[in-house]
């Protein structure tokens, strides 16, 4: 199996996986202005952090997000400044959240961490 061939399975695994249950709907934010984009990624819910010393939450939480790199069904390009609507916590409503960093990414997806 090519590595392409490998990709493509990956992503179209991203995208089936909505059909199993195991990815959301997130909504994509762009620092560029560009307009934001729904699709299904798959969310892994962190455990709490503290809270830096200047921050008033007592808590922060973080979520690792694995979004489809294409651009049709996920995005292509993400920057600094970029944030996301995605549910932090099972049955609450979506919050927006701003990225922290890019965990990994490669020809079919890029894994990402966000915190509200």
């Amino acid at each position: 199996m090519s590595l392409r061939d490998l990709d493509a399975r990956i992503t179209r695994s991203i995208i089936g996986s909505t059909r199993m249950g195991w990815a959301e709907d997130v909504t994509w934010r762009f620092k560029s202005g560009a307009p934001e984009r729904t699709f299904a990624a798959i969310v892994k819910r962190l455990d709490l952090q503290p809270a830096t010393p200047s921050s008033r939450a007592t808590t922060r939480r973080r979520v690792q997000i694995e979004i489809p790199r294409d651009d049709v069904v996920g995005v292509t390009v993400i920057s600094k400044g970029d944030s996301v609507l995605v549910v932090t916590r099972e049955g609450e409503e979506p919050v927006e959240c701003q990225l922290v960093r890019v965990v990994s990414q490669d020809s079919s997806r890029f894994v990402v961490e966000v915190e509200a």
